[in-house]
């Protein structure tokens, strides 16, 4: 008899200072990240931990020193844990983090132990990409495969009814009654990947625009809006235009009033609260934007989680 769970899988983030290291080095020993043979892979980043963790220390310090993507991911699992109850279907809903803890690892062993035989794969990333989901995936379904349990994945929902809704909604909050009066704009920002991904196949950046065009159409009403990459990490060419090129912009062409729209993230993290809050506000303001407004991550909205509770549904439907 087959007994279900669910993983809601992220990134994961470190719990504080002293985990920023091995945090970078688990993201860089990734072969999804850096695609190279083991013996050049590990020892470069072995070196890229080791050069950035002061930088990323200083970020996260003004967080307080931690983000919180894993508090508000177990949040998320409890939510979204009460409405398959709702409809029935009672069943286990764990965080699994791939470069964090809780990890995928952790969670698999939870399950097994429990007695779960078939784990629902949830991505955190509606977007699918080689770089976040399709590593969280493999990774979990290699742990599953050795405790003997079934993966059934959901490997993307880029305008997903419910992630849309709740995007659309806390936008407005943020639109003003006249767009051409206060010469206001929306940019929506996802973040960025190397163009050699989308080379090798990468659906991300036609997702992303899936996402976007599916709020915007949600609005009920006209907006001017563009979309740029945010948090590029290495050199090389990157999905463009860039965050700062588009703020820049923006400024030069009048823009006084500006709403920014992370679209590809369903918490908040170290590129909301700090790439975002942090640097490109204070882009924005030297650039002479009179406002600038950053859309909060709608975490906990009931539209996304029951649109969730949705793929959940369609999920097992599918593996029975």
């Amino acid at each position: 008899m087959s007994r279900f769970a669910v993983c809601l899988l992220g990134m994961g983030a470190p719990s504080g200072p002293k985990h920023v290291r091995a945090y970078l080095y688990r993201i860089f020993s990734d072969r999804h990240i850096i695609p190279l043979p083991a013996p050049l892979r590990i020892p470069l980043a072995c070196y890229i931990a080791a050069t950035r963790c002061r930088a990323s220390k200083a970020k996260y310090s003004v967080l307080g020193g931690h983000s919180p993507f894993t508090p508000q991911s177990r949040a998320q699992c409890e939510a979204l844990a009460a409405a398959l109850d709702r409809r029935g279907r009672t069943m286990p809903v764990l965080p699994a983090m791939r470069y964090a803890s809780p990890s995928i690892e952790e969670a698999v062993r939870t399950m097994r132990d429990g007695g779960v035989t078939d784990v629902v794969g949830l991505s955190q990333y509606p977007q699918y990409s080689l770089a976040t989901t399709a590593s969280c995936l493999e990774t979990l379904e290699r742990a599953c495969a050795r405790a003997g349990m079934r993966v059934v994945p959901v490997r993307e929902y880029p305008a997903l009814p419910g992630l849309v809704a709740a995007w659309a909604e806390a936008l407005k909050v943020y639109l003003p009654a006249d767009n051409g009066e206060n010469r206001s704009h929306v940019l929506f920002l996802a973040h960025s990947i190397p163009l050699r991904c989308v080379e090798r196949g990468d659906p991300y950046p036609a997702h992303v625009a899936e996402t976007v065009n599916a709020i915007v159409g949600a609005l009920g009403r006209p907006v001017e809006w563009s979309l740029a990459y945010q948090s590029r990490t290495a050199r090389g060419s990157w999905l463009s235009p860039s965050a700062e090129s588009a703020v820049l912009d923006l400024a030069r062409r009048g823009t006084r009033r500006l709403a920014v729209v992370p679209v590809s993230f369903v918490t908040e993290n170290l590129e909301t609260l700090y790439d975002i809050d942090a640097n490109l506000a204070h882009l924005a303001a030297s650039a002479g934007l009179r406002r600038f407004a950053r859309v909060p991550v709608p975490h906990a909205a009931a539209a996304l989680i029951e649109g969730w509770a949705d793929l959940v549904e369609g999920a097992l439907r599918g593996a029975t």
